[in-house]
């Protein structure tokens, strides 16, 4: 019998969608979850805007600040922080209302939130941290995209709802400059978890990743990993902190 709920389980994780569906994004977060969410995710503690905010600075110190010759580094007080405050370019995947872009604002020389859905944006719009907002799918956006190379590309809890995120870490690649960065968090599977193809719809209709699974796709698009893969909770779910990870990443400079 144990055998034969291992095999149901493994058949189930392997038929999971590739991610959430738009018809179901737009049900979800515009059929009134818009106008609660920032209060739904304060009650939860949500933490993951407030720690990729310091893994972006923690990173551009360790790199690109570091390679600046010292007199540069000097004029800055040998701080990173004034010599990324308004400077930066930064894309918000799955932006939602702009908690995310939030605590990245006073980086940014320009801040782009995309998002898929309209009332989440207009709360974004109505918060005055993006210079623009796009209503796309993610992938979609960044199949299409064609302007200036970001410095930073952020996705603060999107991924929960996509499962197969190899395709949007080879496109982050491709907008992103030579030691441009890519920070997110995951969700991680549950010990025991079935998830052949690296992830796996949970209960909450949410994804969780296979860390390993993540950081192989992110080196076989190129990235180089800024630091070990950090065990984090971004929020506490039915009282608990839910466990997942943080992602640091970078495109080598040539």
């Amino acid at each position: 019998a144990a055998e034969a709920a291992a095999e149901a389980a493994a058949e189930a994780a392997a038929e999971a969608p590739s991610k959430a569906s738009k018809a179901y994004l737009l049900k979800l977060f515009d059929d009134g979850y818009a106008g609660q969410y920032d209060g739904f995710m304060r009650k939860r503690v949500y933490a993951a805007p407030r720690v990729l905010r310091s893994v972006v600075r923690e990173g551009l110190n360790r790199t690109e600040f570091n390679e600046l010759p010292p007199g540069v580094q000097a004029m800055n007080n040998n701080s990173v922080l004034p010599w990324i405050t308004g400077a930066l370019r930064i894309l918000d995947l799955g932006c939602g209302t702009g908690l995310g872009a939030a605590w990245l604002r006073d980086y940014a020389k320009t801040m782009i939130g995309v998002d898929v859905s309209p009332s989440m944006l207009r709360k974004a719009v109505a918060r005055e941290v993006f210079d623009e907002v796009v209503e796309s799918d993610m992938e979609d956006y960044l199949d299409g995209y064609d302007g200036d190379a970001f410095d930073v590309v952020s996705a603060a809890s999107a991924f929960l709802y996509v499962g197969d995120v190899g395709g949007i870490v080879r496109r982050v690649r491709e907008v992103l400059r030579p030691g441009g960065m890519f920070v997110f968090n995951v969700d991680t599977l549950d010990d025991g978890a079935a998830a052949p193809q690296g992830y796996a719809l949970t209960d909450a209709g949410t994804y969780a990743h296979d860390a390993e699974r993540v950081r192989a796709l992110l080196e076989e698009a190129g990235f180089d990993i800024l630091e070990e893969t950090r065990p984090f909770s971004s929020r506490l779910e039915r009282g608990e902190p839910r466990p997942g990870f943080i992602f640091s990443a970078r495109v080598p400079k040539a």
